[in-house]
């Protein structure tokens, strides 16, 4: 299995196309996205080569013009979603200091290495492209997952997984390890807090091309200094995902890169 350091530009175009050029379906919403030119111009990250043309699929189901506030957790764990917005998303590869304060974080670890996406409980989460149920579990420690499942995607050169965690613990039970499932299923809905490991309502979206196993969930934060291997095994999953966020992310890209306001807040 090879790893490219690759323009989210590049990953883009070969899921909305197929690798001889043929168009594919338009449902992730990748292509055409009005912030391309932002996320390729960017959004510089270790990306998995996709080989294959699929019919992808939005993890969430949305208006791809849904605003959404983006987080900032580097300086405060306390960055709120203000009511005017419905959705949140957390960033990838991000530094939390103060926010994993349980027990289970007791090793030192702080740096973000999934997406979080938040919203209402009850929301529901979709296979963004043909899968298997590779694992599942419920975690009941504070601060962990609660209900998550791991699929397994294929590809020509070997498959990668995608972990979603923090889901509601009746869906993930419903799910049977071995299930193929196909591009826009719906999996689970995010879970409640008395489920999702305490945490505000969300879904934890997070990539690994290597085999996590079956026994546990792959650990969502790492400590900083395991930081710059673990973006190599676990890349930014923010494709995969789709509109509004994949729009969404690039413009806050810019912003940060520029130093100014991180917060998008274009639903005042």
């Amino acid at each position: 299995m090879e790893i490219y350091n690759r323009s989210a530009c590049a990953y883009m175009e070969i899921i909305a196309c197929g690798p001889d050029g043929s168009r594919g379906t338009h449902t992730m919403r990748l292509e055409p996205s009005p912030m391309k030119e932002t996320v390729c111009r960017c959004h510089q990250t270790p990306l998995l080569e996709w080989d294959e043309p699929t019919a992808a699929h939005p993890l969430l189901v949305l208006d791809p013009d849904e605003p959404v506030y983006i987080h900032d957790f580097r300086r405060t764990s306390t960055d709120t979603m203000p009511q005017t917005f419905r959705f949140g998303l957390g960033c990838w590869n991000e530094e939390r200091p103060g926010m994993y304060v349980t027990e289970l974080f007791d090793d030192g670890r702080s740096r973000h290495i999934g997406l979080d996406i938040g919203g209402s409980a009850g929301t529901w989460c979709h296979a963004p492209v043909p899968a298997t149920i590779h694992s599942k579990g419920i975690e009941e420690e504070e601060g962990g997952y609660g209900g998550w499942l791991t699929l397994r995607i294929e590809r020509e050169d070997g498959p990668f997984w995608l972990l979603l965690g923090h889901l509601m613990h009746e869906d993930v039970n419903a799910l049977h390890v071995g299930m193929n499932v196909e591009a826009g299923a719906r999996l689970a809905r995010f879970g409640n807090e008395h489920e999702n490991g305490g945490w505000p309502p969300h879904v934890h979206v997070q990539v690994s091309i290597e085999d996590p196993g079956t026994t546990k969930a792959m650990p969502g934060v790492v400590r900083p200094d395991q930081a710059s291997e673990a973006i190599i095994i676990h890349p930014n999953p923010i494709l995969l995902v789709g509109e509004p966020f994949t729009s969404a992310c690039g413009r806050n890209i810019e912003q940060r890169k520029a130093g100014q306001s991180e917060q998008v807040r274009d639903h005042e």
